[in-house]
């Protein structure tokens, strides 16, 4: 299963929502790989700090760029999810969703960050060809 979690906005919780993501299938018997093609690092970040902390997350994160994306799918082990956690823009936005197999859009209540959803889903359709 390949999932982007991607919005054009950022502070939406796209880190936290793929390394959640992750932590889950892992705790349900599953592999998860986090793939950060973010720019900020964050998904790279906070697995550094649990190492550092001596706590191992049961899941792997790997930097990500526009060669690593268009290569996912190659992971045949059986139940592995690739989760990508998307950049707010760019051309490794656009990977990130046609690579996927489901884009999840994580957003908050608010009207701006309501606005920049659909946005965001409308480029997912566009990159999509739905």
């Amino acid at each position: 299963m390949k999932l982007a979690v991607a919005n054009i906005k950022g502070g939406v919780g796209k880190t936290t929502s793929s390394m959640y993501m992750a932590q889950t299938v892992v705790d349900r018997g599953g592999v998860a790989t986090v793939y950060d093609a973010d720019p900020q690092s964050s998904a790279s970040l906070w697995a550094d700090a649990a190492r550092d902390n001596g706590d191992e997350l049961g899941f792997e994160v790997l930097p990500a760029n526009l060669s690593t994306l268009s290569r996912l799918g190659r992971d045949e082990r059986p139940g592995a999810w690739q989760i990508v956690d998307a950049p707010p823009q760019g051309k490794l936005l656009q990977a990130a969703i046609e690579a996927a197999d489901f884009v999840l859009v994580p957003t908050s209540d608010s009207p701006m960050d309501l606005q920049q959803a659909w946005a965001m889903l409308d480029e997912a359709r566009a990159s999509r060809c739905f």
